[in-house]
């Protein structure tokens, strides 16, 4: 509990603290698909469009196809996301 020099408690602020940080933490380390995307075809995140295709559909989360700028990219990532290759693809790949 944080506490100031007259001895007067603040679990409210502390609680504060605690959740700031969580937040933090759990924001910094998850990039989407789309960010991952962007970073590796050096395309703007706001227009890379993540599509549905078989790979999703299997419910992976280290294989997926994404568009952008009329563009389809075949994308592989490492578990922990550390790693993204995206390489344009033709749509048979992802559908």
């Amino acid at each position: 509990m944080l506490a100031c020099a007259t001895g007067v408690s603040f679990p409210l602020a502390n609680t504060f603290i605690c959740v700031l940080t969580a937040i933090t933490l759990v924001l910094s380390g998850c990039k989407t698909q789309g960010a991952l995307t962007a970073d590796s075809t050096h395309c703007r995140t706001m227009d890379v469009d993540v599509i549905k295709s078989r790979y999703s559909r299997e419910g992976s989360t280290t294989v997926w196809c994404a568009k952008c700028k009329d563009k389809l990219y075949l994308c592989v990532s490492n578990p922990p996301r550390s790693r993204v290759e995206c390489k344009e693809t033709a749509p048979e790949a992802c559908s």
